[in-house]
């Protein structure tokens, strides 16, 4: 089953016509890396379409979704999150990561 990162709005990459979004590939790329090896989910919610969305942790990472929104690859989703993962994003925009260059 396919898993939406609890609290993080990535780019999105190219979907048949429509083009890719700056950085969507960097973020696939870095969550591709993160998530090799031994990975795990907490289930947090179903969103609207129906897909599990979790808080995920790997041998790389003990937290995936604040690896991603860190490296300014994603941001943080805050409509969902609350600010669970405001300091990650706040780090990434200080030092001008990513999205935040």
């Amino acid at each position: 089953e396919r898993v939406g990162l609890f609290g993080v709005d990535a780019p999105e990459v190219r979907r048949g016509a429509t083009a890719a979004q700056p950085f969507a590939y960097d973020a696939r790329d870095l969550l591709i890396s993160l998530t090799r090896g031994r990975v795990g989910c907490r289930f947090v919610e179903r969103d609207r379409y129906g897909c599990f969305v979790g808080r995920c942790w790997s041998s790389a990472s003990p937290d995936v979704n604040a690896a991603l929104i860190r490296s300014g690859l994603a941001r943080e989703y805050h409509r969902y999150s609350r600010g669970r993962y405001a300091d990650a994003e706040r780090e990434a925009r200080q030092a001008h990561r990513g999205l935040w260059f």
